[in-house]
């Protein structure tokens, strides 16, 4: 039954790569290791359960990823932070949407049997860590999400060194077994206060992303996008920010500059045709925006890159 699959996935900004690995470690149990460059993926296909309610832990090392309640609305888990939860969420989406392009986090998607907990015993000892879990919280409206304390991200870690050293699954199981008999014994953690939004809400949220980013030349104040979906400027700013963690013009002037780097850094456009590209009126206007943001000119900015980048290549040959 062991069987691991990788997914290489495409940046929404830079030409690094994301990907999902995943684990299959038993006919109970898959663990998914994600680190992603961009918004959208498409949903991974998981072990199905016949029709049985399966259990979700994640866990965000950075970025923040999106939980969808079978109720429709929704929330988020953010750097650092856990959820755990068992059947709550919905799993229906075509696609799993992380708002900061960027995520690096882990997840278990397991079905919480005597089985599952005979096969993740350690020492000749069965526990029950699975059914202890789904006991403790079974009946919940929405996930349990706290911080993640010291115990509980070092055995995260202990997962993501062993991934990426290629361990065999069977080392996996019990890096996972540990993780669970943390979580375990955090009877006492406390759970973070958080706002879960309508699926209306959510998707004003996404919508107003996808129309500033289809194209950076044009430029829409939040007051025309609050118009055009009937609410207003306040409400819409409320759920940008809910939903991507930053402020409407904040987080926009930021995807311009990343976008703005990626075109110098091409070396296939001037920087008038990049300052158009990315919605300035001038070329002194981009290039002021850019040095605030990066701290330098955009021609400097190119120089440096090419500078670090002959550099790493000529330590990489001395050390053949």
């Amino acid at each position: 039954m062991n069987e691991k699959r990788e997914v290489i996935l495409p940046s929404d900004f830079s030409g690094e790569k994301g990907k999902i690995v995943c684990y299959r470690i038993s006919s109970y149990l898959e663990l998914l290791y994600i680190d992603i460059r961009s918004r959208r993926i498409p949903e991974v296909q998981i072990q199905a359960y016949e029709g049985e309610a399966v259990m979700t832990v994640n866990f965000s090392f950075l970025g923040k990823c999106e939980v969808l309640l079978k109720n429709g609305g929704g929330t988020y888990v953010d750097t650092g932070e856990y959820s755990i939860d068992y059947g709550t969420a919905s799993r229906e989406a075509d696609e799993f949407y992380y708002p900061r392009a960027q995520y690096h986090g882990m997840e278990l998607i397991l079905y919480p049997c005597p089985e599952l907990d005979k096969e993740l015993s350690l020492n000749g000892r069965n526990t029950k860590m699975s059914v202890e879990l789904k006991e403790r919280f079974l009946g919940r409206e929405t996930p349990f999400i706290s911080k993640a304390d010291a115990r509980i991200e070092q055995a995260v870690r202990v997962i993501q060194d062993d991934i990426e050293a290629d361990a065999d699954m069977n080392l996996l199981a019990v890096d996972v077994s540990r993780w669970l008999q943390v979580l375990c014994s955090k009877r006492d953690a406390v759970e973070t206060n958080r706002v879960y939004y309508s699926g209306s809400q959510i998707q004003i949220a996404r919508k107003t992303m996808d129309i500033l980013t289809e194209d950076l030349s044009k430029r829409y104040s939040a007051a025309t996008l609050a118009k055009h979906f009937g609410i207003s400027e306040t409400s819409l700013k409320n759920y940008f920010q809910g939903v991507y963690g930053r402020g409407y013009s904040e987080l926009l002037n930021e995807i311009r500059m990343k976008k703005a780097a990626e075109l110098i850094l091409k070396n296939s456009m001037k920087i008038s045709e990049i300052s158009d590209a990315v919605g300035f009126a001038t070329q002194s206007r981009f290039a002021k925006a850019f040095k605030n943001y990066y701290g330098a000119a955009p021609l400097e900015y190119k120089r440096k890159h090419n500078l670090n980048k002959d550099s790493r290549q000529m330590e990489l040959s001395d050390n053949k």
